[in-house]
């Protein structure tokens, strides 16, 4: 692994250095994979969502500001992607079972899964702001800023879609 921070391997990977693009490649691919999993649910979807990501952040990497944010830049990307990916399916799949990798989906215990179920269930815009709050621990500032919407929205989504958790599973027999 190239120990160059991120800085430095994208000022190289502007100049054209293919393999400072490669060491980006490798160290950020897992974390763009994760956040396409979490939003998405589903593993193929993931991997053409953080190929996207990557190319995408890759192809333009002149618009990047802070090259030392090139992780969080990134991760904003496919969040956005797997948003766009979500919307353009038409439906949502149930989440799949996470490989030991990918997420730790948090079941409360006795669950079942029943909160996992749910959480697949709603509009891809409350889904995603659940599931970057409470599985993978953003802010709501930090959601609105990958999402490029405003805070009041994320909170509304989040407002709204714990509502709607709530009745789901008050009406779901526990097991």
């Amino acid at each position: 692994m190239d120990a160059r921070s991120d800085a430095d391997l994208v000022a190289a990977a502007r100049a054209g250095d293919r393999e400072a693009a490669a060491h980006l490649v490798r160290r950020h691919w897992r974390g763009a994979w994760r956040r396409a999993y979490a939003i998405t649910g589903r593993s193929a979807l993931a991997d053409d969502v953080a190929q996207d990501a990557m190319a995408t952040a890759l192809e333009r990497l002149d618009d990047l500001g802070d090259a030392d944010r090139f992780g969080a830049w990134l991760a904003t990307i496919a969040a956005r992607r797997a948003l766009d990916a979500l919307r353009s399916d038409g439906r949502l799949a149930p989440i799949e079972e996470a490989p030991d990798s990918a997420v730790e989906w948090v079941d409360l215990p006795g669950d079942g899964g029943e909160v996992r179920r749910a959480v697949a269930t709603l509009p891809p815009e409350r889904r995603v702001a659940i599931v970057m709050r409470f599985w993978l621990d953003h802010t709501p500032t930090e959601i609105a800023a990958a999402l490029g919407v405003p805070v009041g929205t994320v909170n509304s989504r989040l407002a709204r879609g714990l509502s709607e958790l709530r009745r789901l599973l008050e009406g779901s027999p526990r097991a």
